[in-house]
């Protein structure tokens, strides 16, 4: 049987364990492998969904057995979506065994802790009470919620908000950003005299952008604050701004190129649409079952806040 650190010894003897993986008896199987993953998760419970990829997979197909209880794919899906960015610090080709060895010792330690009967606890029965909440959560939303947004409504809200938008015009342009608006103007005079604005940028500019030359890429008007974008987009190609005050500071604006952006093609934005739609159903659906529910607070200083944070909407 696997040797168990002393934090994980049972109170009562533990029988020898048989643990099988498609026909092959693991003797060996290290807590250690997983011992860093386990500190981290001592507190988790669910993790929600599975991938597409895990769901086209059977959740119920059997991978292993311990002392003839299955630990089947499902249960590897969501161990593997709860060990999270731990699991991806690993090698690739070691997560699925160190996946089944979190499994396999989940279920070693469960089995423990139903033959010491602490299946009977109080805490036991805390801890399930919360967990199975967060369960019929999980699956109300997998249900309820997120299996009803589709790709049809994704379309249709494409259509009403982006599809039918006209090109969004945008500009690419360069500054210099200094303190005062004498240097601004010191700035543009040299700039008049011949000076290379992508080098004296590098050398003035205090801004971020200084070390690329003072260039900002492509925005659009609503990416900029207003004094810098009504300047910008007033501006023709190469030409040089005058002095713009900001709460930045002074910029010298130079603008290099300008272009109109087609709308985003559907395919491009209908997973950013759908979590859209997902969020707003959540809302409405959770507004509805606030107002329908009895909510009685018994803690005076809970009872208190939410008054107050009542009264203040």
């Amino acid at each position: 049987m696997p040797r168990r650190s002393a934090q994980f010894l049972p109170k009562h003897p533990v029988k020898p364990r048989s643990i099988e993986v498609n026909s092959v008896t693991f003797r060996s199987l290290s807590i250690a492998a997983c011992a860093t993953l386990a500190v981290t998760l001592a507190g988790a419970a669910f993790a929600p969904f599975s991938s597409a990829q895990d769901q086209e997979a059977n959740p119920d197909e059997v991978i292993a057995r311990v002392d003839g209880t299955p630990i089947t794919r499902g249960q590897l899906d969501l161990a593997e979506d709860e060990l999270g960015p731990d699991l991806e610090q690993l090698p690739s080709e070691t997560r699925d065994e160190v996946v089944l060895q979190y499994v396999v010792e989940l279920t070693l330690l469960a089995d423990a802790a139903r033959e010491a009967g602490l299946d009977q606890t109080k805490e036991y029965k805390r801890l399930s009470r919360y967990y199975e909440l967060r369960a019929l959560r999980d699956v109300f939303f997998q249900e309820e919620i997120r299996a009803n947004v589709t790709d049809e409504a994704a379309q249709k809200l494409y259509d009403e908000r982006i599809g039918g938008a006209e090109p969004e015009k945008e500009v690419r342009a360069r500054h210099i950003l200094v303190e005062t608006e004498d240097k601004a103007k010191e700035i543009i005079e040299k700039l008049e005299g011949g000076a290379d604005f992508a080098e004296l940028a590098k050398e003035e500019s205090t801004g971020p952008s200084a070390a690329n030359g003072g260039d900002l890429g492509f925005f659009s008007k609503e990416q900029m604050v207003t004094p810098f974008a009504e300047a910008a987009f007033a501006m023709e190609k190469g030409e040089i701004s005058e002095p713009v005050k900001t709460r930045f500071g002074w910029h010298v604006i130079k603008v290099e190129e300008m272009r109109d952006r087609k709308p985003p093609k559907f395919a491009d934005v209908k997973e950013r649409l759908k979590s859209s739609l997902i969020r707003q159903q959540l809302q409405q659906r959770m507004s509805d079952l606030r107002g329908a529910a009895n909510v009685e607070i018994l803690d005076e200083s809970l009872k208190q806040n939410e008054q107050d944070g009542g009264n203040a909407q």
